[in-house]
């Protein structure tokens, strides 16, 4: 996506989508037209309402609030229209999208909505009991006659399985217990901390109380959680040839994407396509590892469990589904304006070298390129700091030192210790006024090791070459420049095509009813 699709975006995401249209109960003359559709004064004000506030905010601030907000909502209904037209809220690479995003956001509303019941289903009986086991740690191990034994621990006894809390209580270690299951229940060790030491955070029953509801809804949350995983993980399997074959394809990046299906079952069916997507729509909050057969298949799973909370969260709480639906919606018409801003206005625009060297040759002035500095530099785990620092002051540190760890980010090679060209504020930590003070012939002595805040890994660096502060050449303006070059053309573009769909759906404000209108669209 281009800069400029961005602010495309934020503009036209700002809006809800328009249900619908028609005469309203009261402000029923219509104000604009796109098309077939007639938008009301009302339903301009209901737009207005639903708008993100900061971009009502924005809005407000103008010295004509009530005609820029008609141009924009006559723009997005265009829009909308265009996107209709060519079948872009049924593509299914943004549908696919917008699945992945209503299954994460599921994700956490059911987390919060299980959370919030458990702790209203937490008793005075149940926090009584709370705080009569509270300090008692336990360790035990049980043995299922068809799974085999399983060990947990360590584990705050108020907080285990409620069925295994009774017993593991009056059992001494080493006991073994059989179970109404039919399995065995073994104690490996209890530990009991010391009443008196607790005694006087007991005596604070209100906090007792938050802490009781706290954790032992926090528990049995958790126990839902993964009871209802291992049933969707049942129900739905991974098709690990088709994972293998999906992240050679990632880690190759070339060829035809393999047409296989991923994920298959009682719920969910995910394809290739649809995997692709779900990781894009991933990425966007989190890393990802798609060339990884491991992480693809932990991700396979990850999408069974959130479809299956998705589907808890729409039979036990419609409302909120209904809500989460309302984003993913969102997100896909967000999704749609972004293609066909592609489609219309950014595939559009070539900007070549020309073009570029004669937006330098206009500049009056050019941007100065600060100071640069390469080094040979590193990071030192706490294990190896005396070691490296006994080297350096003895002048023998060796930069093939196996202790040595490339930062990869600021490094001309993944595996080497030499950075490109560094700018003071790229240096980690607090470390980057030091090394930029060391005088430029200084190019023999290592500088560190030292910590780098908030991580447990400290600094040594040589320094290498100085590059002195100048004015940029072409070659280093160019990606600025060529940015400047492409974001006026896009404009031009986007204003030409603004043009263009108004005469294609044949836009009609109705200036008479907009002058006359309330200046705050919150009134209309």
């Amino acid at each position: 996506m281009s800069v400029g699709a961005n602010r495309w975006v934020l503009l036209f995401s700002a809006l809800p989508v328009l249900a619908g249209c028609g005469a309203s109960p009261k402000g029923d003359s219509w104000l604009f037209v796109v098309g077939e559709d007639t938008v009301t004064v009302s339903e301009a004000g209901e737009i207005w309402r639903k708008m993100e506030p900061s971009f009502r905010a924005r809005l407000s601030s103008s010295d004509d609030t009530r005609g820029e907000f008609v141009v924009l909502a006559a723009k997005r209904q265009m829009v909308k229209a265009e996107c209709e037209r060519l079948g872009l809220y049924q593509s299914p690479p943004l549908v696919a999208r917008a699945e992945a995003v209503y299954r994460r956001k599921a994700v956490t509303a059911a987390r919060d909505l299980l959370g919030a019941r458990m702790a209203d289903s937490i008793s005075p009986d149940d926090v009584e009991a709370f705080r009569n086991r509270i300090g008692t740690t336990v360790w035990y191990t049980l043995i299922d006659p068809v799974q085999g034994a399983t060990s947990t621990g360590p584990v705050h006894l108020p907080e285990a399985e409620p069925e295994l809390v009774p017993i593991l209580e009056n059992m001494g270690t080493g006991d073994t217990v059989e179970l109404e299951s039919g399995g065995l229940l073994v104690l490996d060790s209890l530990v009991r901390t010391d009443r008196e030491l607790v005694r006087e955070s007991l005596a604070d029953t209100a906090r007792i109380e938050r802490l009781a509801t706290s954790r032992l809804s926090s528990a049995a949350t958790h126990r839902l959680l993964d009871s209802l995983e291992a049933q969707a993980l049942a129900r739905c399997s991974v098709d690990i040839d088709a994972i293998n074959e999906l992240a050679e394809w990632f880690s190759r990046r070339e060829g035809s994407r393999p047409d296989v299906d991923v994920v298959s079952g009682e719920f969910l069916d995910l394809g290739s396509s649809e995997m692709v997507q779900a990781i894009r729509v991933e990425s966007e909050s989190k890393p990802v590892q798609p060339s990884n057969p491991g992480w693809l298949s932990f991700f396979a799973e990850r999408a069974i469990v959130r479809e299956a909370l998705a589907r808890w969260l729409q039979r036990t709480a419609q409302d909120v589904a209904d809500s989460l639906r309302e984003e993913a919606d969102s997100y896909l018409a967000r999704q749609a304006a972004d293609s066909l801003y592609g489609i219309y206005v950014a595939e559009r625009i070539d900007v070549d070298s020309p073009m570029v060297r004669e937006e330098y040759e206009l500049q009056d002035s050019l941007p100065t390129v600060p100071e640069r500095r390469r080094f040979v530099m590193a990071t030192v785990d706490d294990e190896h700091v005396e070691d490296i620092a006994e080297l350096i002051s003895t002048g023998s540190l060796d930069s093939l030192n196996e202790a040595l760890q490339p930062l990869r980010k600021l490094s001309v090679s993944r595996t080497g210790l030499l950075t490109r060209p560094l700018r003071q504020d790229e240096i980690p930590g607090d470390h980057g006024s030091a090394l930029f003070e060391l005088e430029p012939e200084d190019t023999l002595g290592w500088y560190g090791p030292s910590r780098i805040s908030d991580y447990p890994v400290s600094l040594v660096a040589r320094l290498v070459d100085v590059l002195p502060a100048h004015e940029s050449t072409f070659e280093e303006a160019y990606p600025t420049l060529e940015l400047k070059v492409r974001l006026r053309l896009e404009q031009q573009r986007l204003s030409n095509w603004m043009m263009e769909l108004e005469e294609q759906y044949g836009l009609v404000v109705n200036e008479e009813i907009v002058s006359a209108l309330p200046e705050d669209p919150a009134l209309w």
